[in-house]
C-alpha cells in the first residue's frame, strides 16, 4: 500500500511539475518584451558589479603576492592588507594607462593613414580584382564605392545621428561602469575576507555541516578554474599581442598595433575569436599591402598552433572541457544577454557549471554501480561494475 502510494504521489508531482513549466514557457513567449526589458533593466544594474568582480579577480593573484612579500617584513595582517590593495591598484591602473599611452596613439594614426589613403588603398585593390573577377562585377564595385565616397558628410552625420548619438552614449555608458567596477573592485580587495567569512558563517548556521564542507570543496575547485582561466587568458592575448607587434614591425608589414591588437582581443574569445581576428587582420594587410596578406596568414596559422599547443597549455593548464558547439553556445546566450561582459566572462562560467555537473553525475553513476568512461556509453548495452 505504501509503494503504491509513493508511486501514485511519484507520478502527481511530476504531473504537476510538467504543468507548472507549460505554464512558465506559455508566459515566457506571451510577455516576452516584457520579460527582456526587465532582464535588460536587470543587466544595467548588475553590469558594473560583474565587472567589480572581474577586476578583482584579475588583481587577486598580484594583491596575494604583494601581500606575501610584506608579511616577510612581519608586518601586521591588517596593514598588510591595506597596503597590498592599494599597490596592486596603483600597479594595474598604471599597467593600463602604460598601455594605453603606447598603444592608442600608434592606433589611431594608423585608423587615420587608412582613411587618408583610403581613394588609393580603393583603386590599388580594384585594379588587383579586375585581373579575377569579371567587367560587369568590377564595375558594381567601383560604383559602389564611388558612391559611399561622394556621399555628404553633413548628410551622413544626419542620417545617423542617432546611432552616433547611441555610440556616444555606450562609451560613456562603459566608462561609467569601468570606474564603478574599480570601486567594487577594491571593497573585494579589502573586505572580500570578511565577507565570505560571514556567508560561511550563516551556511553553517542553517545547514548540515558535511554538506557545506562539501559545497565549500567544490566553490573552491570552481573558483580555481575560474580565475586561471580570466588571469591565465590576459596574458596569454598581451604575449600574443607583443609577439604579433614585434614580427608585424620587424618585417614591415601594414598597420602593426592596429592588427596586433585585434588579433590579441579577438583571441580572448576561444574557437572563435582568432578566425574573426584572422580574417579582420588579412582584410587590413589586403587593402594596404596585398603581396603580404599570405605570408600574413602563413604567420598567424602558425602562432596560432603555437598558441594551442604550447603556450595554452602552459598558461591555463588543462582545458576547459567545453565542447566547440558549448562554446559558440555560451557566447551567443552570453553576448546578447550581457554583450561584451558576457562574451568575455560566458565561457568560464560554462566551465565551471559544467565541472559542477560531472562531479554530479559522477557521483550518481558510482552510487549505482555504472561506469564513469563516456566509451562505454557508446556501446549497445552498457554493463555495471
Amino acid at each position: 500500500m505504501n509503494s503504491e502510494l509513493k508511486q501514485f504521489t511519484r507520478k502527481l508531482i511530476i504531473v504537476f511539475a510538467g504543468i507548472i513549466i507549460s505554464i512558465m514557457i506559455f508566459f515566457l513567449f506571451y510577455r516576452f518584451e516584457a520579460i527582456k526589458n526587465a532582464l535588460s533593466g536587470l543587466n544595467d544594474i548588475i553590469r558594473p558589479i560583474i565587472w567589480g568582480i572581474i577586476f578583482a579577480y584579475i588583481i587577486n593573484p598580484l594583491k596575494r603576492w604583494i601581500n606575501k612579500l610584506l608579511l616577510r617584513f612581519k608586518i601586521s595582517e591588517k596593514l598588510s592588507q591595506n597596503i597590498s590593495t592599494i599597490l596592486s591598484i596603483v600597479i594595474s591602473l598604471a599597467i593600463i594607462s602604460l598601455i594605453i599611452a603606447f598603444t592608442v596613439p600608434q592606433l589611431v594614426e594608423s585608423i587615420s593613414g587608412i582613411i587618408n589613403n583610403l581613394p588609393t588603398h580603393t583603386e590599388n585593390f580594384i585594379s588587383q580584382l579586375s585581373s579575377i573577377l569579371p567587367e560587369s562585377i568590377i564595375a558594381f564595385i567601383r560604383n559602389f564605392l564611388d558612391g559611399i565616397a561622394n556621399t555628404d558628410i553633413l548628410d551622413a552625420l544626419n542620417k545617423y545621428s542617432s546611432q552616433i548619438q547611441t555610440g556616444i552614449m555606450a562609451v560613456g555608458e562603459f566608462f561609467k561602469n569601468f570606474f564603478i567596477g574599480i570601486v567594487i573592485a577594491i571593497y573585494l580587495l579589502q573586505g572580500g575576507k570578511r565577507l565570505i567569512a560571514r556567508l560561511k558563517k550563516l551556511a553553517y548556521a542553517y545547514f548540515k555541516y558535511d554538506s557545506v564542507n562539501g559545497f565549500l570543496g567544490k566553490l573552491k575547485s570552481g573558483n580555481i578554474i575560474f580565475e586561471r582561466y580570466v588571469t591565465g587568458k590576459l596574458l596569454e592575448s598581451f604575449i600574443i599581442f607583443a609577439v604579433c607587434a614585434a614580427f608585424m614591425a620587424l618585417f614591415g608589414f601594414p598597420y602593426p598595433i592596429l592588427i596586433s591588437i585585434i588579433i590579441a582581443v579577438t583571441n580572448i574569445v576561444p574557437f572563435v575569436g582568432p578566425i574573426v581576428g584572422t580574417v579582420l587582420g588579412a582584410l587590413l594587410v589586403l587593402f594596404e599591402s596585398p603581396d603580404k596578406t599570405i605570408y600574413f596568414l602563413i604567420f598567424i596559422i602558425i602562432l596560432m598552433q603555437l598558441d594551442g599547443n604550447i603556450l595554452a597549455p602552459k598558461i591555463l593548464g588543462q582545458s576547459t572541457g567545453v565542447s566547440a558547439f558549448g562554446i559558440l553556445a555560451s557566447i551567443l546566450i552570453g553576448g546578447g544577454l550581457f554583450g561584451l561582459m558576457g562574451i568575455l566572462v560566458c565561457v568560464p562560467v560554462i566551465a565551471v557549471i559544467r565541472y559542477f555537473l560531472k562531479l554530479a553525475v559522477e557521483r550518481r553513476l558510482n552510487e549505482n554501480g555504472l561506469p564513469i568512461n563516456i566509451k562505454e556509453y557508446e556501446k549497445a548495452t552498457i554493463t555495471k561494475r
